[in-house]
């Protein structure tokens, strides 16, 4: 489950699954649960990409 996560265009739909499902809206660009990464939108891809391939550095590596 997606405790917390970031958004993009569709937000007040998104907020509303979100909290549903009880989690929450993170003002971070780039957040992460567990191995979910989630990005606000296009201005965040490049620390979006960073944070998956930390992630899959992390797994390879174990």
């Amino acid at each position: 489950m997606i405790q917390k996560a970031a958004s993009g265009p569709d937000e007040e739909r998104f907020l509303k699954e979100l909290e549903a499902g009880s989690g929450y809206y993170s003002e971070e660009p780039v957040t992460s649960c567990d191995r979910i990464i989630t990005a606000s939108g296009g201005e965040a891809a490049k620390e979006f990409a960073e944070a998956v391939s930390e992630v899959l550095m992390e797994e390879t590596a174990g």
